[in-house]
């Protein structure tokens, strides 16, 4: 989806404790900056970094961006969106840190997620998470560690415990808001943005067992199962689409002229 940057400085907001950003592919020209409201990360991010010259993590909130105007050639916002009082203010600050011309790339939990609609989080507890369960089971053999069914069980608990560890280190916050694609796409536009690519992405780690075992997955097998996602999303009826956890992405363009 995104070409390695060859110059022009990207923006992680939410970026954790840096990996992401670190790991993206850029020229020595590029310099990198993330932003985190969690000093507890930011300074995991800084160690992380050494001492590259290229890199700058900075303590901020995603609503008051503390950067100049027209900056950034890119800008990433990768699972925050969802989490923060205001979504359309940061994404107002995204357009304003953006050079003319530069991008939005973002990704976020759709909301058909079962556990958000009414009525159906009996039938998803009941149902979907024993079957998700048993398809982790069956899916170890395929998994590049060959797991047994016992060890892809007791990983799956120790990480969600690990999980919940992190959130409370690190002050997550349970999603406030919850996006489709195209609701999200209308508050970009809204911003001034112009969607340029958009889509669906897979099945959320959400769903537990599936995400545990997938964690191992060799590269065919995760493109297999990013395939069936995308497709049940795009064809299955709306009452199914409404019991899948999939992750989507939109990528705006801010105009090479300012708005008037």
């Amino acid at each position: 989806m995104m070409q390695p940057l060859p110059s022009g400085d990207i923006l992680d907001v939410g970026c954790g404790d840096g990996e992401r950003l670190l790991k993206l592919e850029c020229t020595p020209q590029v310099r990198r900056f993330g932003l985190d409201i969690s000093s507890t990360a930011i300074a995991r991010a800084k160690t992380r970094a050494g001492n590259s010259e290229s890199s700058n993590f900075t303590v901020g909130d995603a609503g008051s961006l503390p950067f100049k105007d027209n900056h950034f050639h890119r800008v990433l916002c990768c699972y925050l969106i969802e989490h923060v009082p205001n979504p359309e203010r940061l994404i107002q600050e995204v357009y304003r840190v953006l050079e003319p011309g530069g991008r939005f790339i973002c990704f976020t939990p759709n909301a058909s997620r079962a556990y958000n609609q009414p009525g159906l989080n009996r039938i998803f507890a009941l149902i979907f998470y024993p079957i998700s369960a048993l398809l982790a089971l069956i899916t170890a053999p395929f998994t590049n560690r060959n797991l047994s069914p016992l060890k892809v069980i007791r990983f799956t608990a120790e990480a969600a415990k690990k999980t919940q560890r992190i959130n409370q280190k690190f002050g997550i916050e349970e999603h406030l808001h919850e996006f489709n694609l195209s609701e999200l796409q209308a508050s970009a536009e809204k911003a001034g943005l112009e969607i340029k690519d958009s889509g669906f992405i897979g099945f959320h780690g959400g769903i537990g067992p599936i995400a545990s075992a997938l964690l191992y997955s060799n590269n065919e097998f995760g493109k297999a199962w990013n395939g069936l996602s995308v497709l049940l999303e795009l064809r299955a009826p709306k009452w199914l689409r409404k019991m899948l956890l999939v992750d989507f992405y939109i990528v705006g363009r801010k105009a090479r002229w300012e708005r008037q």
